[in-house]
């Protein structure tokens, strides 16, 4: 999973959930948003997986603290294209696709949940926000999650 794969994700389920996509997600979450648990681990080693998990892949870490991870990227082809249709205009900024990682202590064990959002500037600096929770933003965020030594709980 790079960049782009990620930014595309993000960018593509927009138009995809819209259109109704059969993608099946790969867990089934108490919460219902991705989440995952990494276990006879501290809150600050998740966190320091998943930011460089971010790192790898050519985001930027915006937040990395012992209870949250932030990455962002720009989108980019496609994707971009479709999310600028959606929620901006010719005067917005280029959208972005936003990754938030939050962590809770469970006795020995962590328990992480993922989120994505695209964003974007509008002319008079108005942000505009659009969750991606599409099966396939929740399959990539569980992966993600899953590839830095995570379990779906």
């Amino acid at each position: 999973m790079n960049k782009l794969l990620i930014c595309v994700t993000l960018g593509a389920s927009l138009v995809l959930t819209a259109c109704g996509e059969p993608v099946e997600r790969m867990a089934t979450t108490p919460s219902g948003r991705p989440e995952a648990i990494f276990r006879g681990r501290t809150q600050g080693q998740v966190a320091t997986r998943l930011a460089s998990h971010c790192l790898e892949r050519g985001l930027m870490v915006d937040e990395h603290t012992d209870n949250r991870v932030v990455c962002r990227g720009r989108l980019e082809g496609g994707a971009a294209f479709a999310a600028q249709l959606l929620i901006g205009n010719s005067y917005s900024t280029p959208p972005e696709g936003i990754l938030t990682f939050s962590f809770v202590q469970q006795g020995r064990d962590v328990r992480a949940y993922g989120r994505g959002e695209v964003v974007t500037q509008m002319a008079y600096g108005q942000i505009r926000r659009v969750e991606s929770n599409g099966n396939a933003d929740f399959n990539s965020l569980m992966q993600a999650m899953i590839t830095v030594g995570g379990e779906a709980p």
